[in-house]
């Protein structure tokens, strides 16, 4: 008898501790919500260094679509001191601090990408360097919340031995700085983003 009631109570013991681990909800009342990352109105200062920075950036992609050596390794030189520049210390509205790390990393890896750039001798490696510089910059607008002007991501599929590279515009332009003038039309807006609304 006690050894029947001992399995009983062993096989209850395992039911109830099966319901507590992996039915039961852990989302009670007393569980605080995750909050989605915020950030608030930037500094005047952090934005003209933003625009600096497009600025800067926008130089380089002419000298890419003139397809001007001289021309490109200046604007990355200029790159590199406009990320220096760029003020991430005056990021507002970030209570957990991670916007702001993420914008430093991001900006540490354009300004590596600039560097590895300028060491490029052969201009089709150079746009290598300017399709990361071009990614890390976009993520940059974006997690910043950049609201200057909408921007658009453009692609073209065809570029970088069809391996297909990336640019940053502020309207649907056709200037290909990967190819040039070789083929103007090989450029497809993939996305945009426009914080100026908010």
């Amino acid at each position: 008898m006690n050894r029947r009631f001992l399995w009983i109570l062993l096989l209850l013991t395992s039911v109830l501790a099966v319901y507590f681990l992996f039915f039961r909800s852990n989302s009670g009342p007393d569980t605080p919500k995750d909050k989605p990352l915020a950030i608030g109105e930037n500094t005047a200062g952090f934005n003209a260094s933003f625009q600096e920075l497009l600025k800067t950036y926008e130089v380089l992609k002419a000298g890419f679509t003139a397809s001007d050596s001289n021309a490109v390794n200046a604007a990355a030189a200029a790159i590199i001191i406009s990320a220096d520049s760029l003020k991430t210390n005056e990021i507002q509205g970030d209570s957990t601090g991670s916007i702001k790390l993420l914008a430093i990393d991001l900006v540490s890896s354009l300004r590596a990408s600039a560097e590895a750039l300028q060491k490029e001798a052969d201009l089709e490696a150079k746009r290598t360097e300017f399709k990361m510089i071009s990614e890390y910059l976009w993520n940059l607008a974006r997690v910043v919340q950049y609201k200057g002007v909408k921007l658009y991501y453009i692609n073209c599929s065809s570029a970088l031995n069809n391996n297909g590279g990336s640019w940053i515009a502020a309207q649907k332009e056709r200037l290909n700085p990967y190819l040039g003038k070789e083929t103007p039309d090989c450029a497809n807006a993939t996305d945009s983003i426009d914080y100026s609304k908010n």
